[in-house]
């Protein structure tokens, strides 16, 4: 028995046209705005997922699908209604991936699942992360030394804040492959609790 076609849409930036994505019974469907696109999933050669939170943001995810042809197809965890509202698709956007990485796998038995970021990359992301978080800490123990108790207290609790931050980037984002069958939850949006 052939599955069930599985859908999943959401709009990448505000007042662009949404995107809609479908595994089919041998093939990913994706149409925006009036183009429509199909990828056999024999053809896709890797999926990578990430953690991508968006500035103060402390959540987001996002998936990117390479096929032999070159061609690249994205999603994410969120859906921009407008430019300052944006609404969360946890739940689908986890089950469509859960999904999509059992279809291709077995297809192609030969597709390569990674998770994170570069790890030269990521290094560079932390190293700098490091050195601001520093930097900002100083900057706050100066102003607390020198008087300015309002602005330390301002400065350090940003500080603080970006260094979770990007502590949680580069933990989440650290490389590795895994298999269809055991995601990593690092880079995918919590389950849904059951309903009752």
């Amino acid at each position: 028995m052939a599955p069930a076609p599985v859908s999943y849409t959401y709009r990448p930036r505000p007042f662009a046209a949404e995107t809609r994505l479908e595994l089919g019974r041998k093939e990913l469907i994706a149409w925006q705005a009036d183009s429509k696109s199909i990828c056999p999933y024999h053809s896709i050669e890797t999926i990578r997922l990430f953690f991508s939170p968006r500035g103060i943001d402390f959540s987001g995810y996002s998936a990117k699908i390479y096929a032999r042809d070159g061609r690249t197809i994205a999603l994410e965890d969120r859906t921009f209604k407008s430019l300052a509202q944006i609404e969360r698709h946890s739940g689908a956007y986890r089950a469509f991936v859960a999904a999509l990485c059992r279809r291709v796998a077995a297809e192609n038995p030969r597709v390569l699942f990674h998770a994170g970021r570069n790890r030269f990359i990521l290094m560079m992301s932390g190293a700098a992360g490091a050195m601001m978080t520093g930097t900002l800490a100083v900057l706050g123990g100066r102003a607390a030394y020198q008087g300015q108790y309002l602005l330390s207290a301002t400065v350090l609790g940003f500080t603080a804040l970006f260094g979770a931050w990007s502590w949680r980037y580069v933990t989440r984002n650290w490389p590795r492959t895994f298999s269809a069958d055991d995601l990593p939850d690092a880079v995918l949006p919590p389950p849904e609790p059951p309903r009752t």
